[in-house]
């Protein structure tokens, strides 16, 4: 059993490419009651330096500007970071926006007051570096407040549903160990003079289950990218992973080329008579021979892809067209290599074709 540690610079970017999907902005003004509550559960006062990790639409930003602190929101997501700038300016409020890593935040020690972050910072992957920034970046005798989705709640039903389609990259540690208390006493250690969890509970107010899932279904990053793998994933999971793993995709590819070239062949064989029957089993031999190589190179590629890019459709569209564009190179030439008949009835048939007129 591999004991490597997550690749956590490629999870974010895949993470990265998630939360740049549907609008995350029309999701995070249903939860502008959390960023008034974490600005007060921290006593934010005026010209404090306040810093907002994982930002996204300015949520708990805005909440601190109304404090007239000197708020800078942060987001590794750009797109975001406009409509923060966007509502503060909306709201006459003075706002900084900052494209940053939660992992690795681009402020010298010690350099706010407060840090404070709604459902952002939880989703990076790497979650002992994400306490390590926020202690750093914060003063000593400064304030850190964060307002985490917890262990049992809905959303976490709602992620739990999500990673069947999306499933995390193996090694990351659940982004609801940040609604454990244990388990965010162990992040800040003895860094930290007190730690208060605040348990709080959310009454969605969609006009029903239909509507909250259609609203997530729009707008949410995860969800959507969760249903546009929904109908591929299936098929998939069904046909290939489930019965097999990921051999079973080497297998298909190798069942389905076989068949395809062989079915090709005993066609052009009726069509023009370029073949005897008899030199049809040494052909389906060389055919094996050069779909071996079309698979190896077709799974050789999309393989990997497939790893580093995760199951959103462009990423499958990527993967699977450079995997199958691999597999079809290396099958002609393996088909020129070992003078495969399919290759010159193909070529015979089009020398033999007659000029139009």
């Amino acid at each position: 059993m591999s004991t490597d540690a997550p690749d956590f610079k490629a999870i974010t970017q895949r993470q990265q490419g998630v939360w740049s999907t549907g609008d995350f902005g029309r999701f995070g003004v249903l939860l502008v009651l959390h960023g008034e509550l974490l600005a007060e559960s921290v006593d934010i006062h005026p010209g404090e330096r306040v810093l907002d990790v994982g930002g996204g639409s300015g949520t708990a930003s805005l909440a601190a500007a109304r404090r007239f602190a000197d708020v800078t929101c942060t987001d590794f997501v750009p797109e975001l970071l406009e409509q923060a700038k966007s509502r503060a300016e909306a709201e006459g409020l003075p706002l900084v926006t900052q494209v940053a890593d939660a992992q690795n935040l681009p402020f010298e020690d010690g350099s706010f007051d407060v840090v404070v972050s709604t459902f952002g910072a939880m989703f990076a992957p790497d979650q002992q570096r994400v306490a390590d920034e926020l202690v750093r970046v914060c003063r000593s005798g400064g304030r850190i407040g964060m307002a985490n989705w917890a262990p049992g709640s809905m959303m976490n039903e709602v992620f739990a549903a999500t990673g069947k389609r999306v499933p995390p990259p193996p090694g990351v540690q659940p982004v609801f160990n940040w609604g454990n208390e244990e388990k965010v006493r162990g992040y800040f250690g003895d860094r930290v003079s007190s730690l208060e969890f605040v348990p709080r509970e959310l009454v969605w107010r969609f006009r029903s289950p239909e509507h909250m899932l259609e609203f997530f279904r729009e707008w949410y990053g995860p969800t959507q990218v969760a249903f546009g793998n929904l109908f591929l994933n299936a098929i998939l999971d069904l046909a290939f992973y489930r019965p097999l793993g990921a051999a079973g995709i080497a297998l298909s590819t190798a069942i389905v080329t076989t068949v395809n070239a062989a079915v090709l062949l005993v066609l052009l064989r009726r069509r023009i008579g370029y073949l005897h029957l008899r030199e049809v089993a040494g052909e389906g031999a060389r055919i094996v021979v050069a779909t071996i190589y079309c698979t190896a190179a077709a799974f050789g590629v999309w393989w990997p892809l497939d790893q580093l890019l995760g199951r959103s459709i462009l990423a499958q569209v990527v993967a699977v067209g450079l995997g199958l564009a691999a597999g079809a190179g290396a099958y002609f030439a393996a088909g020129r290599i070992l003078h495969l008949a399919e290759m010159d009835v193909l070529a015979s048939l089009a020398r033999r074709r007659e000029p139009a007129g």
